[in-house]
Order: C-alpha cells, then sequence, then structure tokens
C-alpha cells in the first residue's frame, strides 16, 4: 500500500489493523514486525517509546532500552521501512488522541559521536542525555524527564542531562517520524532521547549487559516519571502514581524463568533436608556422655544431584526478561537458590557454615545487645516473681495439637474454600513444628503449654501457609516459594503475630535470644560443648532445651539461620505506622527489602492483593496493639 512516505509493508498493515482493534477494547496487542521489530502495547496509554536500530550492536541495544516499557515499537532504521514506521505511529496517535486527547511519543537513540576519550575507565561510563524538543509545549514533561535522569547513576558517576529546544527529535541521519506532508493530530506530541551508550565499546567491539541492565532499571524509572507528569499535564488520562504506567501483565519471557526457578525449586526442600533425622537418639547419648561428647546428627540423603540441578538454574535464561523489578527480583533469587544448593552439597562438611553465613548473615553487634537486653529483663523479671505462684501448665501432646491445627485450617478454608494445607505428625523432625509449602509438620513427640497453642497456630497458619497460599495466587510464581532473603520478614511477621494474640511468652523470647548468642558463639568458632555449656551454665537453661538450641545452631555443620527471628522482629517494629504496608506482606513470602518492588508491581497489577489475612486482622484489640508496636523495642515487648 502507498502511503505518504513510500510504500507500507502488508505485515505493518496487518499489525496497525490489529492494534487498532485491540486498543478499542483496551486490550493488550503484541506483534512481530519486519525485520526483527516488534511492537508492544499493554494497554490504552497517552504514550508510546519508538526505537530505530540499526545492524550494529550498538543500535540494538540501545533500541532493547524500551523493551520494559508498557508501550513501544521497535523497527528497523533502514529508509525502506521509515514509511512503515510513520505509518504505524500515526494509527497508534489516531486511536489513542481519542481516548485521551493527547499522546506522546518519544523516540530513543543512542548518541552519534563515541564514548569521550579518558583515561580514567570509570569516567567513560558516566551516562549522558540529551533530550530533544521541537517546541515549548512540553515544558513540564521535559523538566520531569530531566530531573529524574539527573539521579541515574552508573560506577559513582551521576548522569548528565542536556536540553535542546526548537530542534528535530529524530535521530541523525534518519527522516523525523510524524512531519509533513501529512500533519498529525493536534494532540500528538513528539519527544526524542538521545542516550550515550556506555554499555557498549565501539572501538573494542565489546558489550557491557551489567552496565545495560543497570542503565535500563534506572531509566525505566525515568521514563514512566515523565510519562506521569505529561499524563497529568497533557491528557485526560486519570492521575495515577507513575509506577502504575508500567507493563500490567508478565511477559511471556519473565513467565517461563519464573515456572523454571520453581520448577528447581520444587525439587527440594531446604530445611528439612537440614533438619536431623536422630535428634532423640543424639539427645540421649549426649546425656549418657555427661554432656562432654557433641553427637554426630544424621540427615535424610539428598534426593537429588546438586551438580545437575546447577546446571538446570544456570541454563535458565534471565537475561531474557526486560522487565527491570522482575529480572531482579529473579536474579536475586537465582543466586540464593545456588547457594542453598551449595548448602546442601556441603552439609556435614567443614566449608558447610560459609554458604550458610551467605544466606543468613552474621550476628550484628545490634542484634546481640538486644538480645543480652531481653534476657537481662527476663531475669530481672524472674528475680522479683514469688517462685511458690508459679503453676504447672497444662501441656498438650502432638496429636492433640494436630487436632487443633486442622480446626483452624477448617476455618481458613471457610474464607477461601482453595485454602488446602494439610497437618502430618511426623517422628523423624526433632521437637519444633515445622512448615513445608503447603504442609504442617507436627511432631509426634511434642509437648507444648496449652497457653502457647494460639500463639502457634497463628506462627505456623496464621503466617507461614498463609503467606504460602497467597503466593500461590500470584501471577509471580516465586511468591509462593519465597522471594531471596524472604525469612527475616517472614519469622518476624510470625513472632509479631505471637505478640498480637497475647501468646510471645517470657520463655519464647528468651528462647529467640538465646538462639542469637548461639549463632554468635558458634559464628566465633565455639564447639557444640562449649554452646552447650554456655546456654546450660551461664543461662541457667534447662539441658534438655540448651541441647535443642545447640542442635538447631549446630544442624548441618553450623547454621544460623535462627538469628532471622529476633532480627525481624527488630526490622519489622520501625515499619508498623502503615497499615496498608503491614497488609502487603501478607501478600506471599517476600523480604523487607523488596517492599519498593510488590509495591510497584501491585500498582501495576502483577501482583494482586493477600488472598487470606490472618484471623486476627478482624480483632479490634488486634490494631490497638499494632498500633503501639512501632515505637517499641523488641525488650519492651517482653514487658508487655
Amino acid at each position: 500500500m502507498p502511503g505518504p512516505h513510500g510504500t507500507i509493508d502488508p505485515a505493518v498493515l496487518a499489525a496497525a489493523d490489529a492494534v487498532a482493534e485491540a486498543l478499542a477494547v483496551n486490550s493488550r496487542a503484541a506483534v512481530d514486525l519486519p525485520s526483527g521489530g516488534r511492537l508492544h502495547i499493554d494497554r490504552q496509554l497517552p504514550f508510546c517509546c519508538v526505537a530505530r536500530s540499526g545492524p550494529g550492536p550498538q543500535d540494538a541495544m540501545t533500541a532493547e532500552l524500551i523493551t520494559s516499557e508498557a508501550a513501544y515499537i521497535r523497527g528497523a532504521a533502514s529508509p525502506e521501512f521509515f514509511a512503515s514506521l510513520d505509518y504505524l505511529c500515526r494509527r497508534l496517535v489516531e486511536s489513542l488522541v481519542q481516548e485521551f486527547d493527547g499522546v506522546l511519543i518519544l523516540e530513543v537513540w543512542a548518541a552519534a559521536e563515541p564514548a569521550r576519550p579518558t583515561e580514567l575507565a570509570h569516567e567513560a561510563l558516566r551516562p549522558h542525555f540529551r533530550i530533544v524538543a521541537p517546541d515549548g509545549r512540553l515544558t513540564t514533561t521535559v523538566e520531569a524527564l530531566a530531573e529524574a535522569l539527573r539521579e541515574v547513576t552508573i560506577a559513582g558517576q551521576q548522569a548528565e542531562v542536556e536540553i535542546v529546544e526548537g530542534a528535530v527529535p529524530a535521530p541523525p541521519g534518519l527522516p523525523p517520524l510524524l512531519q509533513p506532508p501529512e500533519q498529525p493530530h493536534p494532540g500528538c506530541f513528539h519527544l526524542g532521547l538521545e542516550v550515550l551508550p556506555v554499555y557498549y565499546d565501539s572501538e573494542q567491539e565489546l558489550e557491557f549487559p551489567q552496565t545495560f541492565a543497570l542503565l535500563r532499571a534506572q531509566l525505566t524509572g525515568a521514563l514512566r516519571r515523565s510519562f506521569a507528569a505529561f499524563a497529568g499535564s497533557s491528557t485526560s488520562y486519570p492521575p495515577v502514581h507513575f509506577e502504575a504506567l508500567g507493563v500490567s501483565t508478565m511477559e511471556d519471557e519473565a513467565g517461563e524463568v519464573d515456572r523454571l526457578l520453581s520448577e528447581v525449586a520444587e525439587a527440594y526442600d531446604f530445611l528439612l533436608l537440614l533438619t536431623p533425622t536422630n535428634t532423640e537418639d543424639a539427645w540421649s547419648r549426649f546425656r549418657s556422655s555427661h554432656f562432654e561428647r557433641a553427637p554426630t546428627l544424621f540427615y535424610r540423603p539428598l534426593p537429588f544431584d546438586v551438580d545437575l540441578q546447577k546446571r538446570r538454574l544456570f541454563n535458565i535464561r534471565l537475561e531474557e526478561v526486560s522487565d527491570p523489578t522482575l529480572q531482579s527480583l529473579l536474579r536475586a533469587k537465582r543466586d540464593e537458590m545456588d547457594l542453598e544448593l551449595t548448602t546442601l552439597q556441603k552439609r556435614g562438611l567443614p566449608g558447610f557454615r560459609y554458604p550458610a553465613m551467605q544466606l543468613f548473615g552474621e550476628v550484628s553487634p545490634e542484634l546481640l545487645q538486644s538480645a543480652k537486653e531481653i534476657l537481662a529483663a527476663l531475669a530481672e523479671r524472674d528475680a522479683k516473681r514469688d517462685p511458690a505462684t508459679r503453676k504447672s501448665p497444662v501441656m498438650i501432646s502432638g496429636p492433640e495439637f494436630r487436632k487443633i491445627a486442622l480446626a483452624e485450617i477448617e476455618y481458613y478454608r471457610q474464607q477461601n474454600p482453595r485454602f488446602d494445607a494439610t497437618v502430618e505428625l511426623r517422628d523423624d523432625i526433632g521437637e519444633g513444628l515445622m512448615v513445608s509449602r503447603n504442609r504442617l509438620l507436627v511432631p509426634i513427640q511434642l509437648r507444648i503449654p496449652e497457653s502457647r497453642v494460639r500463639a502457634l497456630l497463628q506462627h505456623e497458619i496464621g503466617t507461614h501457609l498463609l503467606t504460602h497460599f497467597n503466593g500461590r495466587q500470584q501471577p509471580f510464581r516465586q511468591m509462593a516459594t519465597g522471594l531471596a532473603g524472604y525469612e527475616v520478614l517472614q519469622e518476624g511477621l510470625a513472632v509479631l503475630s505471637e505478640f498480637l494474640v497475647g501468646g510471645l511468652s517470657s520463655e519464647r523470647m528468651r528462647t529467640l535470644a538465646l538462639r542469637v548468642i548461639a549463632a554468635d558463639a558458634m559464628l566465633d568458632r565455639a564447639s557444640f560443648v562449649d554452646v552447650f555449656r554456655l546456654l546450660h551454665q551461664e543461662h541457667s537453661i534447662d539441658p534438655e532445651k540448651a541441647f535443642s538450641i545447640t542442635v538447631r545452631t549446630f544442624r548441618g555443620g553450623g547454621f544460623p539461620k535462627d538469628l532471622v527471628y529476633l532480627q525481624g522482629v527488630i526490622d519489622l517494629l520501625p515499619r508498623l505506622n502503615n497499615a496498608a504496608e503491614f497488609a502487603l506482606m501478607w501478600v506471599g513470602k517476600i523480604a523487607l527489602e523488596d517492599l519498593p518492588s510488590i509495591r510497584e508491581l501491585r500498582r501495576r497489577e502483577i501482583v494482586v492483593p493477600a488472598a487470606l489475612l490472618p484471623r486476627h486482622f478482624n480483632d479490634a484489640s488486634y490494631r490497638n496493639k499494632l498500633e503501639r508496636c512501632h515505637t517499641m523495642s523488641a525488650r519492651e515487648l517482653v514487658e508487655e
């Protein structure tokens, strides 16, 4: 078909019709274009990014910068394709101007000049952007874009931003889009953005993928800020947070990476494989040795080849995920799973504790001080208490607790029939409760005070099982298995839930503090027997309980995970003045550091609200307690 600038490719004609039909019903359109091009429009939006890609790797990488946006056209820079690309842009503008009265076409290209010569390698990585505005109609948008771009930083170098007004917004040597002889709709606005390709060395023909990924992630946020400014000043588009202008569905590549990572994660149960199977026998032997010889701990055999799992893990093509937020979360999870597999591979060997420390960290001076303050507060309280007033608690057995837990699960199933949690009695997990995906594992030899039952239900079911279930309802599957580093927030929420239902006993807080003391000693090279004596003799703990804490600390060869319980509470308390943020923490198994990303994905509707919230969310007394929590310390939780 002939057009004002030449013949239009039949494939582009079909693509334009498909886009117009999709946008008419506010639907997604994604089509391939000739010469490796791509058009992606997530929904009706008052903007679209355009990039014309030449044959070289520098142009190809620059064109990829825009593929994380919700609306983009990536086309060939050849003269033969210009008429087709121009036609596609005009059809897009016609469809969107009718909806919003204004549409911004922002074209992105690589700077023609080479990277500035310098003797300092890091200086060559300083980002540089040139904003090209043909007229003064978009002052607000240009200022917003320039301000956001100035925050872009690569290798410690803050971006330089130049604004050029009254110039043609087109790459050097290429004709401008949306220009005469056929005038576009008066609601069409056009900007250009020239990017210094710090991610490519043209002299050595070297690509810098990490630099590219870092730049694209920051550029994505800057562009969305400018799109929000444009929408608010020049269109009828409803006001939204700039993050809501991102893609609202997971791209196919991200979905495939998410699926493959989940398959590897589901091939092993990390904590179960690090739980000794002979705890009772180990205690009997340790006691028979008069607490002088560390026991030998046995574990379940690994049901997979670690090297093969790692090969599967690193064959997953993370680099194909264009969404910076999802790519960052997926990469962090991939790296954590690599560490988990290494940890399992070294189970029982001298090098075990090093990957374990990378997973869970060390005991910080602040955490250690908090644990000591809690123990001191409890000792002071115990000293004032009359021993004659103490009563022997009513104890609940494992089978009895299972019945109670099943009733609690039924309560949630009444709220949502898809809640499919189960409870299993086990004789191979020691003395503590454990959650494995949607299963609550209960030791058959369990004996707990009746006063602790409600708290444990909120800890195990109301937190661990609920967040797993909520994560399974998300399009993003990692939120069920757990994003990288999720354990700190997860255990912080679980312990806080115990407090909110009035079940965080002094003895429980003492245990959490002692776990920190034990982890610190273990990381400081204390032996199993040394840590046991520290707990039993210096802290006057019952020998069987001291043994239990010590076993948890030394499982696998030195496992500092138990520090996360108290650390999670300490990290969580200052964040509890925001009820909406607190509810967001239940959408799946996430880390506190992930909240900005999860909030963004929620605004983009990739993350959905929690399908189930804990029972105590409906309790008025819980809300009063929660409001007080954000000004409290962990030690003050004991004083409550």
